[in-house]
């Protein structure tokens, strides 16, 4: 008897658009891991150190979001990263997309380009900007595996 191969993992961002609490202009609030507070981003981890998010709302000082109706400013208080955790298949080609608009003349994404694993660096890019609009960058790449070469 043949064994058919399993279906593929369907891979998909938790609140990819940060919709997720709506706010009016702009708010602060505390990232996935700080559940005890009454309102927090749902799962968005930072590595900012006071675990903080800054939503904006579209048209907020004349910003409209690339999709949906808010989106997450980086580095609202020191440089930090926007992540989360997903399980994938080392092999496995995905599929996947952000939107990034530049605020200040040189702005860079940290992991942008890649996928971060055990063994692997996130890369980055930089272009010149000002107050650019929000460039999709498509990109896929092929997940590493977390296992030690054998």
């Amino acid at each position: 008897m043949i064994t058919p191969p399993a279906a593929p993992l369907r891979v998909a961002l938790t609140n990819g658009s940060f919709e997720q609490p709506a706010v009016t202009d702009y708010e602060i609030l505390p990232d996935a891991s700080q559940t005890q507070a009454a309102k927090w981003v749902p799962g968005w981890l930072t590595t900012a150190s006071d675990h903080k998010i800054e939503l904006w709302h579209s048209g907020y000082t004349g910003v409209p979001a690339a999709d949906g109706a808010q989106f997450a400013e980086l580095n609202a208080f020191e440089v930090s990263t926007l992540y989360q955790d997903l399980p994938t298949t080392p092999g496995t080609k995905l599929y996947w997309r952000l939107y990034h608009r530049g605020r200040q003349v040189v702005v860079g994404v940290e992991g942008a380009s890649g996928l971060r694993s055990v063994r692997g660096q996130p890369r980055s890019f930089s272009r010149r900007s000002r107050r650019s609009p929000w460039r999709p960058p498509p990109t896929s790449r092929s997940p590493r595996s977390n296992r030690p070469p054998t």
